[in-house]
């Protein structure tokens, strides 16, 4: 995503002003997503002020063009009726610095013609690198793009130095052996726990993660929501993308945890206390979660702690560490995680990102059709991500899918889906992408898989789990099978790979969907006896080992899920009072 920068500056002269705006053209040209004034058409709508503290706000960079004008303003000397622009963005920009000092090194002053160090506001005088513009533009281009011009060479090995002194015996000392119990630190470790989603195959980049980022800069505990309530719009994929980033820029603890009930959520916790190595032996999956909670509370290496789906906000609260680096990242529809935490609202795709996601994903360029598709599916994203490949692999133009989607007879298929809460042609697109996986196939390997997964726990399915799948006649597929029924389930947007690559995950809404077109088809019985057949022998573990146990944990959230599914087949008891029994 592109790196914002504010430009501060004061009217000085026409020359001046031309040469703040040759600098914001040359860094928008090299890729910088530069904001001023000169390019608002008129007054902004919410005024010159707001409009200034949005921008500030916003910036990952802020540019003070320093000279003895702006420095004035800075002082809040000189006439206060003349440049309030650069009075309010100084005060702006001040207040910041004295709330965070931290944030400092977002504020960069900039010295362009005869302005020098006397310029610069005090606050970033001496802590704060300054550049001249243009003798030194590629010395700031560097630090606002983070490259910089000499790069520190990778960490060697240790050099092993054998003891010099003799003990009183005239025998060397043996070096202390290593512990091997000892686990390394977080630091050189980078753990990653759970299973964070990939990055979809035709990917939107969202300011929302831009949103989030900037938010966890203010705030330890940040809620995504969506806007309307709504599953599908995109709030897994945001938090996802700041995990992985986090991972990739090397954090030293990743985890993603399945929040989706209290059970789920002490599991995941548990395992990522294990995985960090602060749990002690013999310790309940409770006792483990709140060991972690304690010891990131007091650890001063920060990192990333993902709750996906968090379905209780007072049961999210009894394990979130109350101080720390950690940054904790809460996704959920439930809004009344407000209280909790700050809000980043995650809302359906603007119709242009519509457009431009069915062109990229479909391969066609016609605007309107796009259009035409996007406004039936309401410009959901999960809802666009399943017509895409279908109209690409059924070589389709727009108004065919169009026909599809209203043709489609959803009321039968989901007809016993109480509450779904999404139109039609939502429920469509869904099932019209898990048919074109299906039917493709003749031995049914991929619908037969994906019947499994969506019984099973929505955190993921391991892939070497589901090389035990079998067909109804139990029937036994190869590995080569079972990959391929697999790669095309996530080409037809019905699953996508964990960023490990060593599961597949399937969106809860579309699991929804598969179960009741399996038990709509007479298969539902089926799918949960293949279930527990892959959780048979896969999960068998030794009490005494917390990795084993670990394992147990991640076997318990597939066992709930499909007691979970159990308890879906059951019909709903007769209305009205039951008859009295002598019983």
């Amino acid at each position: 995503m592109a790196i914002r920068v504010f430009i501060s500056y004061t009217h000085d002269s026409d020359a001046h002003r031309q040469s703040v705006l040759d600098l914001a053209d040359r860094l928008r040209r090299e890729g910088l997503d530069v904001s001023i004034d000169r390019w608002v058409n008129g007054t902004p709508l919410q005024g010159w002020p707001a409009w200034m503290e949005d921008e500030v706000e916003a910036a990952d960079f802020t540019l003070v063009v320093c000279t003895p004008s702006y420095y004035e303003r800075y002082r809040n000397h000189g006439d206060p009726t003349t440049g309030k622009g650069g009075r309010w963005e100084s005060i702006l920009i001040r207040d910041r610095i004295y709330a965070d000092t931290t944030r400092r090194t977002r504020y960069v002053p900039v010295l362009i013609g005869g302005a020098d160090q006397s310029s610069v506001p005090e606050v970033l005088r001496e802590s704060v690198t300054r550049y001249r513009i243009p003798d030194e533009y590629n010395s700031l281009y560097r630090y606002l793009t983070g490259q910089p011009e000499d790069v520190a060479p990778p960490i060697g090995s240790i050099r092993h130095l054998p003891p010099t002194r003799s003990r009183p015996d005239g025998a060397r000392p043996d070096p202390t052996p290593p512990d091997p119990t000892r686990a390394p630190p977080l630091s050189r470790r980078g753990i990653v726990v759970g299973e964070i989603p990939g990055q979809p195959r035709t990917f939107v980049e969202r300011r929302a993660v831009e949103r989030l980022a900037r938010q966890l800069d203010r705030s330890n505990v940040v809620l995504v929501s969506a806007l309307t309530g709504m599953r599908g719009v995109g709030k897994t994929q945001v938090a996802a993308a700041y995990a992985r980033a986090a991972a990739t820029d090397g954090c030293p603890l990743v985890a993603w945890v399945n929040a989706d009930s209290e059970d789920n959520l002490i599991a995941g916790l548990a395992r990522t206390a294990e995985r960090a190595g602060v749990v002690t032996p013999q310790a309940s999956p409770r006792e483990a979660a709140h060991q972690l909670r304690e010891h990131l509370a007091t650890w001063d290496l920060g990192g990333v702690l993902v709750l996906d789906n968090a379905a209780d906000p007072d049961t999210v609260r009894s394990f979130l560490p109350p101080t720390g680096l950690t940054k904790v990242v809460i996704t959920s529809t439930d809004r009344a995680f407000d209280e909790l935490a700050a809000t980043i609202d995650v809302d359906t795709y603007d119709r242009a990102d519509s457009i431009a996601y069915l062109h990229r994903s479909t391969g066609h360029t016609d605007d309107a059709g796009a259009d035409r598709v996007a406004h039936e599916l309401g410009d959901l994203p999960l809802a666009l991500a399943s017509v895409g490949p279908y109209i690409r692999h059924r070589r389709l133009d727009y108004d065919r899918c169009l026909r599809d989607l209203r043709a489609y007879p959803v009321a039968q298929t989901l007809a016993n889906v109480r509450g779904i809460g999404y139109p039609d042609p939502t429920a469509a697109a869904l099932l019209l992408a898990v048919d074109s996986v299906d039917t493709d196939d003749d031995r049914r390997i991929a619908g037969t898989i994906l019947e499994i997964i969506a019984t099973l726990s929505p955190e993921g399915v391991r892939r070497d789990l589901l090389e035990r799948v079998t067909g109804a006649d139990h029937a036994t597929w190869t590995t080569d099978q079972i990959d391929h029924a697999l790669e095309r389930c996530v080409t037809g947007s019905v699953l996508t790979w964990s960023e490990s690559g060593d599961s597949v995950i399937m969106h809860r809404l579309m699991a929804r969907v598969i179960r009741e077109r399996t038990e709509s088809r007479g298969r539902r019985a089926q799918s949960i006896d293949g279930a527990l057949d892959l959780l048979g022998p896969g999960f068998a573990v030794a009490p005494d080992s917390w990795r084993d146990r670990g394992a147990g944990l991640h076997a318990i959230t597939h066992l709930q899920a499909v007691a979970d599914a159990v308890l879906e087949t059951r019909p709903p008891p007769p209305a009205g009072p039951a008859e009295p029994t002598d019983e």
